[in-house]
């Protein structure tokens, strides 16, 4: 018999789709189901388009925990989420941080956050991470509307919300050892959006957040389902040239380095990008190391 506390509910979340697995945990942790729901596309809200993307999201994060209660009762259970990255926005502040208290920095995020979403920023979680060289702050912020959604959905369920990590930070966890050079690029592709971070000597020193091909991917595409994209690769169907080198080289130009130092760049990426991009990325299947 399993019990609750070692089920632990892994879901992740993007702009068009909610996937999920019910692992047990234990000396052999299993996968014991797995499933995956489409959001609905998000309708016109006088709330804001934040609002309009929770409400489009909620039946399928709640569609995704029925199906995995199918298998086994999730009634405490721990939630870990991933986070798409494309509902998170980012910053990275440069100075002399090391002896800043925790105070200190949390004021400094803010400060950044309020600069780049203005009047919306009160309506945001502002998170930060103190990169190990002292001098580089990485900033995340997440809209509470969307904090809400998550902790009133595992409620519904029997969850015990236990974490949420962007898909940024997750993957960088997971593969900053795959950072070899001083001077180096990480980025992480979900869907159409890519978040580029420019690495220096370990630590995250600037980010970028935007589209890494040109044009539109076909929407049940954009959703991150790496079988419909390789389906379409292998159809013929045209999937544009990315944008990374492009985007690459503007953001080592906006921190004073040229582009032909980085020749280290690390790309986390469905299986399929490994053709869609230059031979100057090394790409880390994503599919191959998901939980």
């Amino acid at each position: 018999m399993s019990l609750p506390w070692s089920k632990v509910v892994r879901l992740r979340v993007t702009p068009h789709v909610a996937s999920g697995n019910l692992v047990r945990r234990g000396l052999r942790p299993r996968v014991l189901a797995r499933t995956g729901q489409a959001a609905g596309a998000p309708a016109a809200a006088k709330a804001g388009a934040v609002a309009a993307q929770a409400a489009a999201l909620a039946p399928a994060i709640d569609a995704v925990f029925a199906e995995l209660a199918k298998t086994a009762p999730l009634r405490g259970a721990r939630l870990e989420v991933e986070w798409a990255d494309a509902l998170m926005v980012f910053d990275v502040a440069n100075g002399d941080f090391a002896g800043n208290s925790d105070a200190q920095l949390q004021s400094v995020a803010a400060a950044c956050m309020t600069e780049l979403l203005g009047d919306a920023a009160p309506a945001h979680e502002i998170r930060w991470q103190l990169q190990r060289d002292g001098k580089h702050l990485l900033i995340g912020a997440i809209a509470h509307e969307y904090l809400h959604l998550l902790s009133e959905a595992a409620g519904r369920h029997g969850l015990h919300l236990s974490s949420i990590e962007p898909d940024f930070c997750l993957q960088w966890n997971r593969h900053a050892a795959a950072v070899k050079r001083d001077t180096s690029v990480f980025a992480v592709v979900s869907g159409h959006d890519a978040v580029i971070a420019c690495v220096d000597k370990g630590a995250v020193a600037a980010i970028s957040s935007g589209a890494w091909v040109n044009g539109s991917l076909p929407r049940g595409e954009a959703s991150d389902d790496a079988s419909k994209l390789a389906r379409a690769v292998a159809d013929g169907r045209p999937v544009k040239e990315p944008l990374l080198d492009i985007r690459l080289t503007r953001l080592l130009a906006s921190v004073g380095l040229d582009p032909a130092a980085a020749s280290d760049c690390v790309l986390v990426a469905p299986g399929w990008a490994r053709n869609k991009v230059s031979s100057r990325w090394t790409v880390l299947n994503r599919d191959a190391t998901a939980a």
